[in-house]
């Protein structure tokens, strides 16, 4: 298919860097430099590393599903032996490091005890070298390991992704809970949070490891005391594991509620265009932002029940260990200052694995086994039977015998036998619902259920019923799968009646079509549909009725120069409900009641009711320039990427939308509070330790105990007061930022909604549903932890500071020069990784476009037998967006590796201050001043890192902002004076043109007097539909439109559409009940309702108005019917009817037909139409060409001009219908 990225042949660096280079991320300047130097672009991307390529990881994996068949096994399959060596090698390093740090470290801070005599100042340029060198390795060594990580995350995430999507072209055809929005959670929440967690889980049983060997370690040193710090801190772990397994249910939930809410926005802008002449715009934006506040709701519960993870263990973690060591003492024991800060040390090891570790272990694990059992869900769902490869040896052959299909409800087939192995034009047909589709879908041998036996020796071609179009070139859809050939092209595009339309485009075939065609014409749309079926090279064509929505001369020239003269030598199967079409066929195939006999002709054609009347016909005006152009290469989803830093107005709009900054203030003067106590019960924690070391050696043991015992109680009071802060501060601030979030998605989706049709024509789906998964994702859940983060990281370094400066001031200016140069890294940090975060997620919209058309085409794919070119597309997409992410992550590790030793060289600083000059400080202010500063080096990583990364997110914020400044359609709610009763519609001089190209309409003059009916024909592509959109004022035109002598653009749009009725070709049908579909607005009483559901005979199929509509199983005429009833309801004075039985059969158009003459004879009708019978009985017929009216007038009247254009369709209509 079609890419349009730029070849990309620069090789990552990463994969050449010398040793040096290698552990120190030295290959990462080039990247800073670029983004400091004006930002980075797609040109600037670099060749994705072969371990992370899509297509190999897919392969190996794809091997691997075959061999577990579920999720599980095949993580640990595919990748558990790597994920195994990583955990171990971490793991080796954090337990030397665990046991050797408060070794050295108690020892260290003992030589400054100035009681002790046992060690020298060579014992304590030792242990300080070792605290120091522990520090230098850290930085090296776990920056290397967080990037091997990455890579292995996105080896992960690209294996699944690309299963995934393989998955999707595999699905049986009978698959319905694999919706897009559930896809789109997949790929996007889902399989990112495997990512995000699985290391996290890592983490957990590292965490237990160390807790264990913590734990043997304390109780070496203290005993049996030790066990019942041991058995608190375990107990808590049992209680995180049990509310871990309800946050996994919330996770699941929430899972749910997002695919619900992706689901219902897709359907809604796949449908706006509709949507907008129904006027149901605050409908479905209620629905979906109703959905939304669910969703949140739950979000937020999840999001506190996290937060209550980590303060359990962080406030039993620094409650038992005064608490223990005050039981050691009861229980007759004595400590000395190197037992004090060894057990110490032990502990802020163990607090930091009960109090960060394993909480944000099990609360990760949970949602990594929510996200993985959802993944594994859909990979388990039923696979089309992939069926043997057709035979190409011998004559083209369809051979079927007994061919029955039997669902719970019904029988399709019954019994179905017949051969075709002759060349020439087959047309199967039979009543609306008989089984023509899936007769064909049993021939291409995609469908399930089947039994009998089907033989087919032949390559086959598909055309479906309904248009499918990828949003790529014209030319791009019509090739498919095959290689250009540009003389059979050239004749395709002449067969198949497309030249004049492409004359008609600026870009002719490298015109990029819009999703689902929405800038194309009906015909268009069918056109290049068919020419996509008809330039495959193929023995057997199957073709599913897609000529029903074109006039009759354009169908009569694709019959005959392209079916019958082009395709000669083909055996070619047409599925129609026009009987005038069996006129030309070899055989003719009625299928009736589910059996199915063959004619030799159409007069022995049994006397089922297919369609009685013929079709209109046009001209197709030849025009010999050359609409064939160089193809050009460009890349359809593209985004353009703002450069620099965030505007501060993103900022401000966020907090403004979560409550002001008034209420942000008292949220900062919350957390404030909340650092003072914390900060507060460190120092009291330092004076406790001074006072027990006091104990020992003060001959008023009294006075110095009691001091003590109301340090300790004081203490517990501070950090209960402190825990209690935290969960205070964070219910408030993640409420905070659920309004944000909540009002950042109404407000895109207002926009969104309420966009002029135009925006629509230059923003794919993909694109659009990015901002509603991705960035609003990042909103919801990544942002508020950060912007948590950076107000508790810059409260934290504060407090810090603070308590350095307690102990001794030169400290200040240290800390203080340190938090300097990591700022200005960050300045330097920034404008690249701000660059490659916007890459990062402007790549990630080509993957849920291509997803979304798959989905929709899956019937055309598996009948081309194009799988392994779409998924050659996804994978290059794929490895765009991975490359970017790879790129992210070098840098990001890169800015923590610098980051990190900056922090060492503080430590390196403090200690030889410590060591070389006299500072004259008690051995507790000594411990408390060497916690603080690698709690000092880490804070301030902390901070700077939330910062940056606080900034990456704006970048998803900046993106939501952008698509809510999206322009809306002018509309006020004010109604005029009056109403309108006649119905007369004029048109002075209009003009339309699309995006400022050619001009679509041309002077458009006419007036239509009340209560007439008028039929409106032309070839397709005319400009037929585009009188309806200027009607609707969905697009701006020149020239003036009247209806009852009122200029329509001095009128609200909500007034002017709400008082037009359209049915469209199409009809609009949603999720819900029937009441909902019926009259979504709810203005009307159910009596209402019930008359008109019996005006329409579909009362009888309703047991209530609240059933689910899709438990009804209403065919396509039935639904045609139900739109019938909306406008019955409505009882407009002007009614437009779009071809809306263009696909029906002659039974379902005769009630319709009856029900229109019947029943808007006080209403002005306007009518595209196609068939003869309808057109003839209007008022007035209107004949459009080339985006001009040629005729107007009576059809009598027309009839008698010899030399007009609508009498000359007529001629010809009439030899074609005998």
């Amino acid at each position: 298919m079609y890419i349009g990225y730029k070849s990309v042949s620069k090789q990552n660096p990463r994969e050449t860097a010398g040793i040096l280079s290698f552990l120190t991320f030295g290959y990462t300047l080039e990247l800073f430099k670029k983004g400091l130097k004006g930002g980075l672009t797609e040109n600037d991307i670099y060749e994705i590393p072969d371990n992370c390529e899509s297509k190999k990881c897919a392969l190996k994996t794809e091997n691997a599903w075959k061999e577990c068949n579920e999720i599980f096994p095949l993580l640990w399959k595919r990748f558990g032996k790597t994920y195994l060596m990583y955990s171990s090698i971490h793991l080796t390093w954090l337990l030397i490091n665990s046991c050797i740090r408060p070794y050295a470290m108690s020892r260290f801070i003992s030589y400054f005890d100035k009681s002790q005599s046992s060690y020298t100042k060579q014992d304590a340029y030792y242990y300080g070298g070792i605290v120091i060198s522990l520090s230098v390795i850290r930085c090296v060594w776990i920056h290397n390991y967080f990037m091997l990580e990455c890579i292995l995350g996105l080896q992960v995430r690209t294996s699944i992704s690309s299963l995934v999507y393989r998955k999707i072209l595999k699905l049986s055809p009978q698959i319905g809970n694999a919706k897009l929005g559930n896809l789109v959670t997949i790929l996007t929440k889902d399989i990112r949070s495997i990512v995000d967690n699985m290391w996290p889980m890592s983490d957990l049983f590292i965490g237990s490891i160390q807790l264990t060997v913590s734990s043997f370690l304390l109780y070496m040193k203290m005993g049996y005391p030790a066990l019942l710090g041991i058995v608190i801190l375990l107990s808590t772990i049992v209680i995180q594991a049990l509310l871990s397994r309800t946050l996994m249910r919330m996770r699941l939930k929430v899972g749910k509620m997002a695919d619900t809410r992706l689901e219902m926005t897709k359907e809604t802008v796949a449908s706006l265009k509709m949507i907008k002449m129904y006027t149901w715009e605050d409908f479905f934006q209620k629905r979906i932002c109703d959905a939304r506040k669910k969703e949140m709701r739950v979000t937020l519960k999840a999001w506190y029940l996290g937060v209550i993870l980590v303060n359990m263990g962080w406030l039993v973690a620094k409650m038992s260990f005064p608490t223990l060591i005050l039981i050691y003492l009861r229980l007759g024991y004595t400590i000395d200052t190197e037992f004090l800060f060894y057990v110490l040390s032990l502990y802020k090891d163990l607090g930091h694995v009960i109090g960060a570790v394993i909480p944000t272990g099990f609360r990760f694990t949970a949602e990594l086994y929510a996200s993985v059992k959802r993944i594994g869900r859909v990979l388990s769902l039923e696979e089309f039977e992939k069926q043997p490869p057709r035979s190409l040896v011998g004559n083209p052959r369809l051979e079927l015998k007994q061919v029955s299909i039997v669902t719970r409800q019904d029988t399709i087939l019954k019994n179905i036998s017949f051969t075709i192995d002759e060349p020439g034009l087959y047309v199967l047909t039979g009543p609306l619902g008989s089984g023509k589709s899936t007769l064909l879908k049993v021939l291409m041998e995609d469908c399930i259920g089947v039994s009998g036996s089907v033989m087919i020796n032949g390559r086959v071609s598909y055309v479906s019923q309904e248009p499918w179009l990828f949003p790529t070139t014209i030319r791009r859809n019509i090739l498919f799968a095959e290689v250009f050939d540009k003389v059979r092209y050239e004749r395709v595009m002449s067969v198949c009646c497309l030249n004049q339309d492409l004359n008609s485009m600026a870009d002719r075939d490298n015109t990029v079509v819009a999703d689902g065609g929405l800038n194309l014409s009906r015909g268009q749309q069918a056109r290049i549909n068919l020419a996509r079926g008809i330039y495959r090279n193929s023995d057997i064509y199957l073709l599913d009725d897609p000529l029903s929505g074109l006039d009759v001369r354009v169908q009569q020239d694709i019959i005959n120069n392209c079916l019958k003269t082009f395709l000669k030598d083909k055996i070619v199967i047409f599925v129609t409900n026009n009987m005038d079409h069996c006129e030309h066929a070899k055989k003719v195939l009625v299928l009736q009641s589910g059996c199915i006999t063959m004619c030799d002709n159409v007069k022995a054609t049994p006397q089922c009711r297919l369609d009685g009347g013929c079709d209109i016909v046009d001209v197709e005006r030849k025009d010999p320039s050359n609409y064939w152009r160089e193809e050009i290469s460009q890349n359809i989803y593209r985004e353009e990427n703002n450069l620099g830093g965030v505007n501060l107005k993103n900022y401000i709009r966020y907090v403004r939308y979560a409550g002001g900054f008034l209420l942000f203030g008292v949220i900062v003067g919350i957390f404030v509070v909340s650092q003072f106590t914390e900060s507060y019960s460190e120092k009291l924690l330092s004076n406790w330790v001074d006072r027990q070391h006091n104990t020992s050696h003060n001959s008023v043991q009294k006075q110095v105990s009691n001091e003590r015992d109301q340090l300790f109680n004081l203490y517990l009071i501070v950090i209960t007061c402190s825990a209690a802060l935290d969960l205070i501060k964070s219910y408030v601030f993640l409420g905070y930022c659920r309004r944000a979030a909540i009002k950042f998605h109404n407000i895109m989706c207002n926009r969104i909604i309420n966009c002029r049709v135009s925006f629509l024509d230059t923003h794919f789906i993909g694109n659009i549903l990015n901002r509603f998964s991705y960035d609003l994702d990042n909103i919801d859940e990544v942002f508020p932890m950060f912007f948590m983060n950076i107000i508790k990281a810059s409260l934290s370094v504060v407090g810090v500071l603070l308590l350095i400066f307690s102990v001794n001031w030169l400290f200040l200016l240290m800390s203080s020069l340190v938090i300097i140069v990591m700022i200005v890294l960050r300045m330097l940090y920034i404008p690249g990784a701000r660059g490659l975060k916007r890459l990062s997620a402007s790549t990630r919209s080509p993957l849920l476009g291509h997803i979304n058309a798959s989905l929709d085409g899956l019937a055309t794919i598996r009948a081309f037998q194009a799988q392994e070119i779409l998924t050659k597309d996804y994978d290059q997409h794929q490895n765009t967006n991975t490359s970017a992410n790879y790129m992210e992550t070098t840098t990001s590790r890169a800015f923590g590796f610098i980051m990190d030793t900056t922090g060492a060289m503080f430590v390196v600083m403090v200690i030889i201050t410590f060591l070389f000059i006299d500072t004259d400080n008690t051995v507790g202010n000594v411990g408390l001043a060497v916690s603080q500063v690698f709690q000092l080096s880490d804070t301030c990583l902390w901070f700077i890192r939330a910062w940056a990364e606080l900034e990456q997110c704006m970048t998803s914020v900046e993106r939501v902002v952008e698509y809510s400044e999206v322009p809306k359609e002018e509309n006020n709610d004010t109604t005029p004076h009056g109403r309108w009763g006649v119905g007369k519609v004029e048109y002075k001089m209009v003009n339309l043109s699309y995006r400022a190209k050619h001009p679509i309409l041309k002077g458009v003059t006419f007036v239509i007097r009340p209560r007439e009916r008028i039929g409106i024909v032309g070839r397709t592509g005319a400009g037929k539909s585009s009188i309806i959109s200027t009607l609707f004022r969905l697009y701006d035109y020149q020239g003036d439109i009247l209806i009852d002598n009122v200029n329509t653009s001095t009128l609200p749009l909500r007034y002017l559409r709400s008082h037009l009725s359209i049915i469209p070709q199409n009809p609009l049908i949603f999720k819900g009940t029937l009441r909902v579909n019926v009259d979504p607005l709810e203005r009307y009483q159910d009596d209402e309702i019930w008359q008109v559901l019996d005006h329409v005979k579909l009362k009888h199929l309703v047991p209530t108005l609240d059933v689910p509509l899709k438990n009804l199983k209403l065919s396509t005429g039935q639904c045609q019917l139900l739109c019938l009833a909306r406008t019955f309801l409505a009882k407009n004075d002007i009614v437009i009817f779009d071809e809306p039985t263009a696909s029906l059969d002659a039974t379902t158009d005769e009630v319709i037909q009856k029900l229109i003459d019947n029943s808007f004879t006080d209403s002005t009708l306007i009518m595209i139409a196609h068939r003869l019978d309808t057109v003839m009985k209007c008022d007035k017929v209107m004949v459009i060409a080339d985006g001009r009216v040629c005729e107007f007038d009576h059809p009598d009247v027309l009839l008698r001009n010899e030399n007009g254009i609508f009498r000359s369709m007529i001629e010809t209509n009439s030899v074609h219908c005998r």
